[in-house]
């Protein structure tokens, strides 16, 4: 599922596109499985499941993350027994997703950094897109409060800005 890009805002905006790195969150989790050190990295622990686009890779990450933490380790069949204790092996894709995401053919395209930080950039991304939705809403809104929305908005992307 490769991200397209936006040429017409009014177009992207009625289909509700988001900036997504679906194919890097896929890469990563590849990485991720052939070597957990993957995970001490920085940038990865900068990463939470609220960070990937699809749900069910966001998932995944958040179980690697934690099954690392616990165990030091992490391996296939300790995470796929994991996910079906949490119920939610086949909403991550189910074994077969899992099997695909181990074989390494993910692994080729880029490191795990590269796809972490385009991973961490569509979020911000998609965080800022929200902030704009925000700062429309409430100029329609407000319409006499342009000082306190400029300054809610600023707020806003000085939050996403310290986290990097």
């Amino acid at each position: 599922m490769k991200e397209e890009k936006c040429k017409d805002l009014y177009e992207c905006i009625a289909e509700g596109k988001q900036p997504n790195g679906v194919e890097s969150e896929r890469y990563l989790l590849g990485y991720i499985l052939i070597d957990p050190e993957v995970l001490n990295k920085k940038i990865t622990k900068n990463l939470c499941e609220g960070h990937f686009f699809n749900r069910a890779n966001g998932l995944l990450f958040q179980a690697m993350s934690r099954l690392h933490a616990e165990t030091g380790e992490l391996d296939l069949e300790q995470l796929q027994n994991a996910l079906e204790s949490d119920g939610i092996l086949e909403v991550t894709g189910g074994k077969e997703n899992l099997l695909e995401l181990a074989d390494g053919h993910l692994t080729t395209m880029g490191g795990s950094e590269y796809h972490a930080n385009i991973i961490y950039n569509k979020f911000c991304n998609r965080f800022c897109i929200g902030v704009a939705k925000v700062i429309i809403f409430d100029s329609f809104n407000d319409l006499d409060q342009p000082d306190s929305i400029a300054q809610a908005a600023i707020t806003s992307l000085a939050a996403i800005i310290k986290t990097r």
